[in-house]
């Protein structure tokens, strides 16, 4: 209701935050590759195990500019259009679209968005990874690929820093959590 928006907050006001601690620190701990790991995750595929994964799918879809393969990759997660696509990578809509067949079957999109589909009709909405409902605002394809793999990472964002907060109250340790951005999470 007030203050900062922190799933917003840029980096420069972040780097105004101080500690309330003497001596202290403000932190940020987040997630690499957050939604495209848990994304592949879910696919079964080894990919998700990489050390860049942007890189590495970029390899099988024949882009060497890792910026133009991150947008891509974030832009079909999103559920962005191919034109939307093409503006953002520069990538012709011929040239795009053998790419992102080849991004459907490593996400396994088509498999997981017809059983989406179908718990939407059954139910009037569909589980997350995590079991949790997500009842999306259209039944559009991408929109509901987007919310199935959104809402899938933050729910192993919550669970992964909810467990190091758990470990930092059982060591005792000087410190606060300030605020949690999706993936991030900063703390005193």
């Amino acid at each position: 209701i007030s203050g900062p928006n922190v799933l917003t907050m840029q980096k420069h006001v972040k780097s105004t935050i101080v500690s309330r601690f003497p001596g202290g620190k403000i932190i940020e701990i987040d997630y690499s590759a957050l939604e495209p790991r848990v994304a592949l995750a879910i696919a079964k595929s080894d990919f998700a195990k990489s050390p860049d994964v942007y890189s590495s799918l970029g390899d099988v879809i024949n882009i060497t500019d890792r910026p133009v393969a991150k947008q891509l990759i974030i832009s079909f997660l999103y559920g962005a259009g191919v034109s939307t696509m093409c503006r953002l990578t520069g990538l012709e809509e011929s040239d795009l679209r053998s790419r992102i067949a080849v991004l459907k079957k490593i996400f396994k999109q088509d498999i997981i968005v017809e059983k989406l589909k179908l718990d939407l009709e059954n139910n009037g909405y569909f589980l997350n990874h995590a079991g949790r409902p997500i009842f999306p605002t259209s039944d559009r394809f991408g929109v509901l690929f987007n919310n199935f793999c959104q809402s899938s990472a933050v729910d192993v964002s919550l669970s992964g820093f909810s467990s190091l907060l758990a470990d930092m109250r059982a060591s005792n340790l000087m410190s606060r959590p300030v605020c949690f951005i999706h993936d991030a999470i900063l703390i005193d």
